[in-house]
C-alpha cells in the first residue's frame, strides 16, 4: 500500500501539493482499495483516478480535483507517447493552398477543456501555495511533447476554437473562421505559429470531418473541470 502510495504521489504531483500529502495519501489509500493494480508496470497504474475523484463523496465541493487529475494523466501519456516527428513550418508552406489542409494530431498531444483555473492549478507541482488563484475562472490547455519534453500551454477562448477544430480534423481555413467568430481580433498567423512551435500537429493530411480525434476531451455535462 505504502508504495503505492507512492507511486500515485509522482503520478499526480499537482493534486499532491493542492490536497496536502496526508489529504493526498487517503484519497489514494481509498482509491488503491478499490482499484488495485492488475499490471506490474507501474506508470499505467491510476488511469482510473480522475473518474474516481468524480464521484468521490467527500471532494464533492472541490470538483477541480478531478479536472486537475485529468491533466496530470494526459502530461504522463504525452511523455509515454510514442516518438513522432512534429509538424515543420515547410509541411504547410509548400501546399499551393494551406488554408485547404486539415492537420494530423500529435500523438503526444492532448486539449482539455475546463471551467476552472486548470493551467494554474496544475503548476502547483512547482509552486504552492499559490496566490491569486480565481477558481470562477475559465482555462483551457493544450499538453503537448515536442522535442521530448512535455509542455502545457494556456490557450484563451479564440486559440481554443481554433485547436479546437483542427483536433476536429477540419481545415485551416475552417478553424480559422471557428476562432474569429468566438473573437474578430484573432490573429491567425499567430495562432498556426503556436500550433506549430508547441508540436500538436504531426502532418498534413485531407480534412476529416465525421467525428472529433481521441485526443479532444470533451466538456463535461454536469459543468465539472475536463
Amino acid at each position: 500500500m505504502v508504495s503505492l502510495i507512492e507511486a500515485m504521489k509522482q503520478a499526480y504531483p499537482s493534486l499532491a501539493a493542492i490536497m496536502g500529502e496526508d489529504n493526498f495519501s487517503r484519497v489514494a489509500r481509498h482509491f488503491i482499495s478499490a482499484h488495485p493494480p492488475r499490471s506490474a508496470m507501474m506508470q499505467a497504474y491510476g488511469t482510473e483516478f480522475p473518474e474516481f475523484l468524480e464521484s468521490y463523496k467527500p471532494l464533492a465541493k472541490s470538483p477541480f480535483v478531478a479536472g486537475v487529475a485529468r491533466a496530470e494523466r494526459a502530461w504522463l501519456a504525452a511523455y509515454h507517447a510514442v516518438d513522432w516527428p512534429v509538424l515543420a513550418p515547410q509541411e504547410l508552406a509548400a501546399a499551393s493552398d494551406p488554408s485547404e489542409l486539415a492537420l494530423s494530431v500529435h500523438p503526444a498531444a492532448c486539449l482539455l477543456y475546463s471551467d476552472f483555473p486548470l493551467f494554474d492549478l496544475f503548476n502547483a507541482r512547482e509552486v504552492w501555495p499559490c496566490p491569486g488563484i480565481d477558481l470562477g475562472t475559465a482555462q483551457s490547455v493544450l499538453i503537448t511533447r515536442p522535442f521530448l519534453h512535455c509542455m502545457i500551454t494556456r490557450l484563451d477562448s479564440t486559440d481554443l476554437a481554433f485547436f479546437g477544430s483542427l483536433f476536429d480534423g477540419t481545415t485551416l481555413e475552417a478553424a480559422i473562421t471557428a476562432a474569429m467568430e468566438a473573437d474578430e481580433t484573432f490573429a491567425p498567423a499567430q495562432a498556426i505559429n503556436l500550433a506549430i512551435s508547441t508540436g500538436a500537429f504531426c502532418s498534413v493530411k485531407a480534412p476529416y470531418r465525421d467525428s472529433p480525434t481521441p485526443n479532444r476531451q470533451p466538456e463535461d455535462d454536469d459543468n465539472e473541470a475536463d
